[in-house]
């Protein structure tokens, strides 16, 4: 039916992203955690899909829409050198860092590649991931 101000109909678009839990969503994924020996961890993953498909996805919106801006000098013409993010952009990487959703996969000190292990975490005091041994 159209109105009289609808100049056409668009009907090969997909439907909009809303939120969903993207743990769920993805068949793939969950099939490799458990491939690799990560069943322990599902519940956990199921729980941040739901937080990373909800309310970290209207964040990042938000984060993404208002950029970071460059504060070189202050109103007296002093030098700043600073960066200000959008408050959400602070919540997304909270939440991501306190999730230890930010680790990235290590090398041991002997070089070889690890398999991610959440137990064993980030060793703040080098600087490094910890390794599965």
């Amino acid at each position: 039916m159209h109105t009289p101000f609808q100049t056409h109909h668009v009907d090969n678009q997909p439907p909009p992203f809303g939120a969903h839990n993207l743990w769920d969503d993805d068949a793939a994924l969950r099939e490799a955690v458990l491939r690799e020996g990560g069943a322990a961890f599902s519940a956990q993953l199921g729980g941040y899909g739901a937080l990373a498909g909800g309310r970290l996805l209207y964040l990042a919106d938000d984060a993404h829409r208002d950029r970071p801006r460059l504060i070189a000098y202050d109103a007296y013409g002093r030098r700043q050198d600073r960066v200000e993010f959008h408050p959400a952009y602070h919540e997304v990487m909270g939440t991501a860092i306190g999730r230890c959703t930010a680790l990235r996969p290590a090398l041991c000190t002997d070089g070889t590649k690890t398999r991610f292990d959440p137990r064993h975490g980030h060793d703040r005091k080098t600087g490094r991931q910890r390794c599965a041994q």
